[in-house]
């Protein structure tokens, strides 16, 4: 038996993230960011129930007319006695953060109802990504003290996102002056677990979870359902979270969109016992991810719902949690020694079995750090806070790429991956780094070198989306492949 403590937060020489609570208050100023589906039937739950805690309710929609709309729409819904609803306002681009909580509502892709199938969700985190890291970004530059809520798909890795973004700086090293791990905070459980009572209500077996049962983790992919705390069945656990994960596929098997109870329950009903400090299902910063859990807002912050959890319950919430922390790797820059040593081990280990590796000797300060790769360029890629692997990220490469000017393309060289982190898709996610700071820079191109015989690099290469561009002759009948992935 095991149970969550009271405070169970993350932070390490890996993160050096601050820890603060957000400020409490009786009634909060609250933005909202689009008002698409999810974000104009949050917006309706927040103004018809929310008096108590908002005092005013600012919408924000970059859309033309979209926020006039609403404003519009919202601000005549009243009952027939004394109007308690917190007034709605429209609020600029450039003063979203000028509030105590936060809503991200937006995205950049939400799947129609052709879309029957699987689950979407990591398609729209690349997507919603850039996006989500814009505003963490203007939160860090504002000095955001207050609540930012993640509403988007995909919640857990939004949010992360948004806290690592946020307490990074121009060069992309981890320097925890942004927003803390209390202020991020994801709305995304709440509906999971207003699924599993539907499904309890209407299925005998599964009725204890109306007086015990449990959600935890991601609403989707990971989910874990229990049928109750006290009287846990593994079995039918198992397939009352199947069925929960499957009941938005059911509304779209109607032809519907499902976001009217995700809005409601994961939004609206979640983020006002939220800011009531009062239990609710939300996703808070767990060994080292956002992880969905019971939990509620105190004075002194965050405070987890303690549960003696059977073993076998624990052991899911457990790979869950090793599964979100493998999501994304976390990239320090301008770490020489790191890479090097990460690099040191990787090739020590190919030698030993007589793989074709760089000679010890070029693995140093001396032979690596050039004018075009300085100390910036040297990059560890970390897994749950432990260094996974190491590269040299360059924005000049004139030794293989002679005639290309400088800032044209990224060139990434020296790609090494620890041996306990292989097979974990790693070269994809430095992949996934790179392409976000060609974004970052206004770059359309990423380059990279092998030798021409090594056909297990090419194929991993094209694999990625990168091609062959050239050949390139050397003394002692070697040869050379350069790579170019356009983006």
């Amino acid at each position: 038996m095991d149970y969550f403590p009271k405070h169970r937060l993350v932070t390490s020489e890996a993160w050096p993230l601050p820890d603060r609570p957000p400020v409490r208050r009786d009634r909060y100023r609250v933005h909202l960011l689009a008002m698409g589906d999810v974000g104009s039937t949050l917006a309706m739950g927040l103004r018809l129930m929310g008096g108590d805690v908002i005092s005013t309710l600012g919408i924000c929609d970059v859309r033309e007319g979209v926020p006039q709309r609403w404003e519009f729409e919202l601000s005549q819904i009243a009952g027939p006695g004394e109007d308690r609803l917190p007034p709605v306002e429209i609020v600029e681009p450039d003063r979203v953060l000028d509030c105590d909580v936060f809503l991200f509502c937006a995205s950049r892709f939400v799947p129609d109802t052709e879309v029957k199938s699987g689950d979407v969700r990591m398609a729209q985190y690349e997507l919603n990504r850039p996006l989500a890291a814009g505003y963490a970004r203007m939160a860090r530059e504002r000095g955001f003290r207050g609540l930012f809520c993640v509403v988007s798909d995909p919640v857990d890795p939004l949010c992360r996102a948004v806290l690592m973004e946020s307490n990074r700086d121009e060069a992309g090293r981890l320097d925890g002056r942004g927003l803390s791990v209390q202020q991020v905070r994801g709305f995304g459980l709440g509906v999971m677990h207003a699924r599993a009572r539907y499904y309890a209500a209407r299925d005998p077996r599964f009725r204890d979870y109306l007086a015990d049962g449990r959600a935890f983790g991601p609403h989707g992919e990971g989910l874990v359902v229990a049928n109750s705390v006290t009287r846990y069945d593994d079995a039918l656990s198992r397939e009352l979270t199947e069925r929960t994960k499957g009941a938005n596929l059911e509304m779209r098997a109607l032809g519907y969109k499902p976001y009217v109870a995700p809005a409601l329950s994961s939004g609206a009903l979640s983020l006002l016992a939220c800011l009531r400090g009062e239990w609710h299902c939300s996703s808070v910063f767990l060994e080292g991810v956002f992880f969905g859990i019971r939990n509620r807002l105190t004075e002194e912050g965050c405070e987890m719902e303690r549960l003696a959890l059977p073993d076998p319950l624990l052991a899911r919430i457990r790979h869950t949690i090793g599964e979100l922390r493998r999501l994304e790797l976390d990239v320090t820059p301008g770490d020489v020694d790191g890479a090097l040593a990460v690099m040191a081990e990787v090739s020590r280990w190919g030698r030993e079995r007589g793989l074709r590796v760089w000679p010890e000797e070029w693995l140093t300060r001396e032979a690596l750090v050039t004018e075009e790769a300085g100390p910036a360029c040297f990059c560890v890629g970390s897994i749950g806070g432990r260094a996974a692997c190491a590269f040299i990220l360059q924005w000049q490469d004139r030794e293989w790429w002679p005639d290309a000017p400088a800032g044209e393309a990224a060139y990434l060289h020296k790609l090494c991956v620890r041996r306990e982190f292989a097979g974990q898709g790693l070269p994809g996610k430095v992949l996934d780094y790179v392409r976000r700071e060609c974004a970052r820079r206004g770059v359309s191109a990423v380059r990279l070198d092998t030798g021409w015989e090594e056909e297990r690099m090419r194929e991993l290469y094209q694999r990625l989306g990168f091609a062959v561009v050239r050949r390139r002759e050397l003394p002692g009948g070697r040869a050379m492949a350069l790579y170019e992935l356009r983006l």
